[in-house]
């Protein structure tokens, strides 16, 4: 059986400040997909690799290390540039001294790369993201073995209409399709095709996030072949850091430890963590951030919630301002019970903390003040 380990879209070299995730981060994760990589035959790296054909000389050069490892172990190592490699055509040359076996920068013939491992022929069949040849096209050679497609494109027959800077396969093509199997590249989410109740394709996803909305666990596939056949395909998550969000309705919550408590839950040193809290909000939130900093990789809150009348009036009356004195008198008039009926202290409370947030305000919102004032 030969063993094929799958990665794609790692991006070293990537700015993605909203996810808290680096090249330190990505490297680690990097070293770890090596790692399972010596378990295997043939390491396969199917595009962006790079955000650009260079991340820093330091990460350039521990990423040339460890593939090179693999070389010297026996493992082939296959690598085809996606549409991220070509963001800065003069340096491309550069990726031809990856340490691989076999490299696909530019256009090749439609004659595959042979390798035989452990009783298995394996024909490899690639070309660069930005190639615009239709990949159903591609016909096998009459070599007995499995004959894999590695290809950076938008493999998304379901979704014809959505926009893409590489090779897109149309949904009629699919029937057409005459390789085994299809290691893909390019969509940054984990998925698997069928066709004919028989797995055709598959994307392992990014091994990190490099947006907010790739969160959980990120993925390499572990593939296992004999013959012509995939006998295994299987997932195994590599992440160093996983992003997760949290959404909170502090209508459900009684207390800022409460809060803490809850958010807590979700939390731990490998989890860079996005928390959104929302609905009316009966105490105060100051001094959350440093009680959770050092509990998550990074730790991030927006908050969308709305103090009520009471907590804004406790954070400003102290105040020697205009805001100040008009707090001062609203905390009178709730004291006596003199707020008239007809005004909604939750929609009092809304658009007060909006002028405060914002320090914009209509006439209308000003009226209403003095009226309760």
């Amino acid at each position: 059986m030969m063993k094929i380990l799958l990665m794609a879209d790692l991006h070293l070299g990537a700015v993605s400040p909203d996810t808290g995730i680096d090249d330190s981060v990505r490297l680690d994760t990097f070293k770890k997909i090596v790692s399972l990589a010596h378990e295997h035959d043939i390491l396969i790296i199917a595009g962006d690799l790079f955000e650009g054909p260079f991340a820093d000389t330091y990460t350039f050069m521990q990423m040339n290390s460890e593939l090179q490892s693999l070389i010297d172990a026996g493992v082939d190592v296959i690598f085809t540039a996606g549409e991220s490699e070509f963001r800065d055509i003069p340096n491309l040359s550069n990726l031809l001294h990856i340490p691989a076996s076999h490299t696909f920068l530019t256009d090749h013939p439609v004659s595959p790369v042979h390798i035989e491992k452990n009783g298995t022929n394996l024909y490899i069949y690639s070309k660069p993201a930005l190639d615009t040849q239709d990949v159903a096209t591609i016909q096998k050679c009459d070599s007995e073995g499995f004959h894999l497609g590695v290809f950076h494109i938008d493999f998304d027959p379901g979704n014809p209409t959505a926009e893409s800077l590489v090779y897109k396969l149309p949904r009629e093509a699919v029937k057409s399709l005459d390789l085994d199997f299809y290691a893909l590249g390019h969509n940054h989410n984990f998925k698997l095709y069928k066709f004919q109740n028989r797995i055709i394709g598959a994307y392992p996803g990014s091994p990190e996030a490099t947006s907010p909305e790739e969160t959980g666990d990120r993925y390499v596939l572990s593939i296992h072949v004999a013959g012509s056949d995939i006998m295994q395909i299987k997932r195994i998550a590599v992440n160093t850091l996983s992003l997760e969000e949290l959404h909170i309705d502090c209508e459900t919550i009684s207390s800022q430890v409460e809060l803490v408590n809850t958010i807590n839950a979700s939390a731990s040193p490998r989890t860079v963590l996005r928390v959104t809290i929302s609905g009316k909000r009966s105490f105060p939130i100051e001094g959350i951030f440093n009680a959770l900093q050092d509990r998550c990789a990074d730790f991030r809150l927006m908050d969308n919630s709305i103090p009520d009348l009471h907590l804004l009036i406790m954070q400003y009356a102290s105040e020697h301002s205009l805001r100040g004195t008009l707090m001062t008198r609203l905390q009178e008039l709730v004291k006596e019970d003199k707020i008239p009926e007809d005004i909604d202290k939750t929609i009092l409370a809304e658009i007060l903390h909006r002028i405060n947030t914002s320090k914009q305000f209509t006439p209308e919102e000003l009226l209403c003040e003095s009226r309760n004032a």
